[in-house]
């Protein structure tokens, strides 16, 4: 660590009053001119502020009296919300439960496992052996089911509304 970084991390405790310099410090203030520079930029800025007080007690007064002075939010509306938000909870695994039912239920497919004679097989040998295995489940959609892509703009907006309640 040189000189100037050693004084620089020294500047804050000095402005703050918790250290002193050294004569050695002092005397390289004199001579270095970019360290000279940065202690008064840091002695600025240790006054900024200074004259600022903040009154916690005044301050906590004021928002407790316009608290009091707010009008309450009426019982009608909080139970309006409360049952906008109960609907649209209520839709919500509607829709879930309708969806989940939709999704055909057969067992799970068996991993495949992949040998190391996969390795020598062309394109069109690999095609047959990837046919011979299921799709993925959820690959299809299943007849009757549709998916959100299916809405047209006023039904997706009937959907969106119902969640806003």
């Amino acid at each position: 660590m040189n000189g100037c970084t050693a004084l620089s991390d020294r500047m804050i405790d000095v402005a703050h009053g918790r250290a002193e310099w050294t004569a050695v410090e002092s005397a390289h203030l004199v001579d270095c001119a970019d360290c000279a520079a940065e202690w008064r930029l840091v002695r600025a800025g240790a006054t900024l502020g200074g004259s600022v007080r903040i009154d916690e007690r005044a301050i906590a007064g004021r928002v407790a009296s316009r608290l009091r002075a707010a009008p309450p939010v009426p019982l009608a509306s909080r139970r309006r919300r409360w049952v906008a938000s109960a609907l649209g909870l209520a839709a919500a695994v509607l829709l879930s439960v309708a969806v989940w039912r939709t999704v055909p239920r057969s067992p799970a497919a068996e991993p495949v496992r992949f040998a190391s004679e996969l390795d020598g097989l062309d394109a069109d040998q690999l095609a047959i052996v990837l046919e011979a295995y299921p799709e993925p489940l959820g690959a299809v959609m299943p007849d009757g089911a549709v998916g959100m892509s299916d809405l047209d703009a006023d039904e997706l907006e009937a959907v969106l509304d119902s969640f806003e309640g």
